[in-house]
Formats: structure tokens, sequence, C-alpha cells
């Protein structure tokens, strides 16, 4: 199967993101959103229902199995959070949280290879990784030796901890680079690499 997109940690498809811009533009037309938050989920599902689009309400990680999903404001009801996290103190030491109540959800995760062989993917034009303080783990953790993609973007801004970047985004660099990605556009907390 050949897509367009794979968006982990697509909370509700905002339109002003990487995959929501593209989609706007109409350059892009199918693909899966992985969404673990529960509420986010439902609300993705419901906006994207149709053939071309996959939903997934798991997380990625490096290994598959079983998570716990950080989830602010859980006790809000018909709230949903911009801030859910697998990475435990994330959301306490975030500016924008902890809100009123931290909420733990167990939720199922697999890798981006198992991901890519359960849908037998054979072309990916874009992943677009935005976990919150996991996008170091996940994809310094990926062999993308047989995964077919051509552009990666990646929330680098949380590499090191909340709102930092140092030695982890550079090993993330150099790892990536191993797999023939050069960096295309840094901005503000995003990077998008590309394969040569």
């Amino acid at each position: 199967m050949k897509l367009d997109f794979i968006q982990i940690g697509a909370n509700i498809g905002n339109p002003d993101d990487f995959i929501g811009l593209k989609l706007q533009n109409h350059s892009i037309n199918c693909g899966i959103f992985i969404e673990p938050n529960p509420k986010c989920f439902n609300i993705l599902k419901n906006k994207f229902n149709n053939n071309n689009f996959f939903i997934e309400q798991i997380a990625i990680k490096s290994y598959c199995g079983k998570t716990i999903l950080y989830i602010d404001n859980f006790d809000i009801p018909d709230h949903y959070s911009q801030i859910a996290s697998t990475k435990d103190g994330f959301i306490e030491d975030h500016p924008w949280g902890p809100g009123s109540k931290l909420g733990k959800v167990e939720v199922s995760c697999e890798t981006i290879e198992n991901l890519w062989k359960r849908y037998n993917l054979e072309h990916v034009k874009y992943l677009c990784v935005d976990t919150e303080g996991s996008d170091f783990e996940i994809l310094v953790n990926t062999d993308f030796s047989n995964l077919n993609i051509d552009t990666i973007a990646f929330e680098h801004m949380h590499t090191d901890g909340v709102h930092q970047t140092g030695p982890n985004y550079e090993l993330l660099k150099e790892h990536l680079k191993k797999f023939g990605y050069n960096s295309v556009s840094v901005n503000g907390g995003d990077t998008v690499v590309k394969k040569n």
C-alpha cells in the first residue's frame, strides 16, 4: 500500500499543522492518523470519516505492548486537551500544563516498523511526529533502512526535556543522516528532513 502520510500525534487534525496544511491545499489525500488520546481520537474519527483515512487509537513507542498516556484537563467533560504525553512528568513540566486534573489512561502501543508491516506499506510521502516529548525516543530507535519514507517532520523542541534542545537533537539528526535524511528546514520547534 502507498500512502501520502502517517501522522503520529494527530490530536484533532489541526488545520495549521504540517499535515493539516497539506490537506488544505489538496497535495495529500490518504493516510494514517495516530492519536492515543480518547477525546481527541473521537473528534478526529468524526472529522475524517471516509475511506481515504485510517485512524488508529494507539501510541507509537520504541516497543510494542501497553503504555500510560498522561492527559491534561482530564476531568473537564467535552474538553479535549492539546497536551497528552506518554512521557512521565512531561505535562507537569510544560508551561501550558498541568490544567485542572492530570489523567492517566493505559493505551496500546507499537513501533513504526510494526505499523509499517501491519499495513503492508510500500511507500509514504510524509511521516509527521508530534508526541509531546517522545519524538526522540521513537525516531532514534527506528530502523528506517526498510521504510520508504520521503520526508520526516518532527518536533525537536522537546528532545532534551520540555522546551529543551541539545545533545539528543544532534544524535537524532545523525541517526537520520545514516538513512539518507538531511535537514531541509527548521521552523520554530519543528525540523523537516528529506531523503536524498
